[in-house]
């Protein structure tokens, strides 16, 4: 069985976006750490995703206020577990051994922040009944 995943998230296409920083920072330590955080931004349905946000005008003001509003709340709400990775990402920079320790943790903070799909996914349901 091959260990290369199903799926490839090609992280060079946008090399500063926050999700391919993060994967390039967390290859660093280790390979398994990465894939399991693209794990999390998999999406399953992207052919549709892709299609429905290929006709919005993202460059709308009303849009663009919008979605800052968003981002900035999304940001709020996880913003503990934000520092704690970066906490831990830091004691494991310093000693490379401690990824061991700190693995599953790693992962698991990153599994919660799919709250941020959630929040925005409920405040567009809820921007579009209005």
């Amino acid at each position: 069985m091959s260990t290369e995943p199903a799926y490839k998230i090609d992280v060079t296409e946008d090399p500063a976006s926050s999700i391919s920083i993060l994967c390039n920072e967390a290859r660093y330590y280790s390979p398994f750490l990465a894939d399991a955080i693209l794990e999390v931004f998999k999406i399953e349905r992207k052919k549709e995703y892709r299609l429905a946000v290929k006709y919005v005008d993202w460059y709308d003001p009303i849009m663009i206020k919008r979605i800052s509003e968003v981002v900035s709340y999304c940001e709020e709400e996880v913003k503990e577990e934000y520092d704690e990775f970066i906490r831990i990402l830091k004691k494991v920079k310093n000693d490379p051994a401690m990824i061991h320790k700190y693995f599953y943790r790693l992962e698991d903070l990153y599994v919660q922040n799919i709250r941020v799909a959630e929040i925005g996914y409920i405040i567009g349901t809820n921007d579009s009944i209005k």
